[in-house]
């Protein structure tokens, strides 16, 4: 059985054996019918772009997210994110180190979070602040 998977995004990566590697794993991942590009940079980098889509089976969905998570100890700067949907299903793969997956999570759920506030009525605001501030006092 299998599904639609569409990925959209971008990595700059050290450009090392391991990790030309891990594109042409990418890249002979089965019949797979995506847009994967990379843009050679002269510091010795690369970045890495995948988007668009195609129909595969749910092992090369895992494969897929696996060889792009792999390539996290190799980022140069700040951690990526890879929108990705299977069928009708959204999901995000972060790439990078533990520690800048971790901050550029804590980064994007503020943003949501700021954009969902901003929607708010006073009164629900308000709201939310007491109970936030109950929630940290606990």
């Amino acid at each position: 059985m299998g599904c639609w998977y569409n990925v959209d995004g971008e990595v700059r990566v050290k450009d090392n054996n391991e990790t030309r590697g891990l594109v042409i794993d990418l890249e002979d991942n089965g019949d797979l019918d995506m847009n994967i590009s990379t843009e050679h940079h002269e510091d010795g980098t690369f970045t890495l772009k995948m988007h668009g889509g195609t129909y595969c089976s749910y092992f090369a969905v895992t494969d897929i997210d696996d060889t792009l998570e792999r390539f996290g100890p190799h980022v140069v700067g700040e951690a990526a994110c890879f929108n990705t949907t299977c069928d009708d299903e959204c999901g995000k793969v972060w790439v990078g180190s533990p520690e800048s997956v971790e901050k550029a999570q804590a980064a994007a759920a503020y943003d949501v979070a700021k954009e969902a506030v901003q929607q708010l009525t006073k009164e629900q605001f308000e709201r939310l602040i007491e109970e936030t501030k109950n929630h940290w006092n606990q």
